[in-house]
């Protein structure tokens, strides 16, 4: 196995890989991630709610039972779903 020093990084407490920050403490949610979700606008269709799951299931592993509270808005994403958010 060889590496390649200028993609190597030693000596530092966190550092972003494939979308998350892997800290000494264990795999953290990456903040920008986590802004976009909050700066997300009210969903007023389908397209936005599947934007939401979409957001959601990339941050599932840091909400405990997500798919518990995920699964009405999954449930909106079917044909014969009416939607209304409230």
């Amino acid at each position: 196995m060889r590496f390649n020093p200028e993609k190597c990084t030693f000596g530092v407490r966190a550092v972003k890989f494939i979308g998350f920050y892997l800290t000494e403490r264990g795999i953290k949610a990456n903040p920008n991630k986590c802004k976009a979700f909050v700066n997300l606008p009210t969903p007023d269709d389908k397209k936005s709610i599947q934007t939401l799951n979409g957001m959601l299931t990339s941050l599932s592993r840091f909400v405990a039972k997500s798919a518990q509270h995920t699964l009405p808005l999954f449930k909106l994403l079917r044909k014969e779903a009416a939607f209304e958010w409230t």
